[in-house]
């Protein structure tokens, strides 16, 4: 990724890497800021897209709450003087902040985010996106995508509330809107049968 942590450079690594595995055109789908990133290749690459799919995405500030969220738990760690500490109960903070349904919350999922969390290069590219500006190129271009879209979102989430769910929804042009009554920041885990199901559903029409 050539150290650019920006959203702007993470969407150009999607791209590097797709073009690796030797695929032009493909949907996409992801979830929070992996949700920015999808929209913002999108937005620079609308002929390699057939379809998108952004599932409770970071968006414009006016339409987030962020509470005690993943992202600022680790922040608080980020520091290279402190890097080393990631304790368990942190991560776990930071998880009870973002999910609504606590059912997933499974040690496994814990343990698999805290030894991700300890990894010197995540601590790393962690740091360079804090410090990088919000990319406005997402909400000015937003407009002009024109492939099929399909916008997941948990109506529970504590800190993409659902008015950024409309704001992608009023910006992009006639998209299907799926809000989820009960999951919070991870639909995908935390109702993974319907959002698999509406997901499929979507994916199996026809691309014009």
């Amino acid at each position: 990724m050539n150290g650019d942590y920006s959203i702007g450079g993470m969407a150009s690594f999607v791209g590097c890497f797709m073009d690796k595995l030797g695929t032009s055109r493909f949907a996409i789908a992801r979830n929070s800021l992996g949700g920015a990133v999808a929209v913002r290749f999108a937005e620079s690459n609308p002929a390699r897209v057939t379809k998108l799919i952004p599932v409770d995405v970071v968006g414009p500030s006016e339409t987030n709450d962020r509470p005690m969220s993943v992202f600022d738990t680790a922040a608080a760690f980020a520091d290279r003087t402190k890097a080393w500490l990631m304790p368990r109960r942190t991560i776990l903070r930071g998880l009870n902040a973002a999910v609504a349904n606590k059912a997933v919350l499974a040690d496994r999922m814990i343990d698999r985010r805290l030894d991700f969390s300890r990894m010197q290069r995540e601590r790393r590219a962690l740091r360079m996106f804090l410090a990088a500006k919000y990319d406005k190129s997402i909400e000015r271009h937003i407009g002009t995508l024109k492939m099929p879209v399909l916008i997941l979102w948990g109506a529970d989430d504590p800190s993409y509330r659902t008015a950024g769910a409309g704001y992608y929804a009023h910006a992009l042009q006639d998209p299907k809107i799926v809000v989820y009554r009960g999951p919070g920041h991870f639909v995908q885990l935390e109702a993974p049968v319907r959002s698999a199901a509406d997901a499929r559903q979507f994916l199996a029409r026809a691309t014009p």
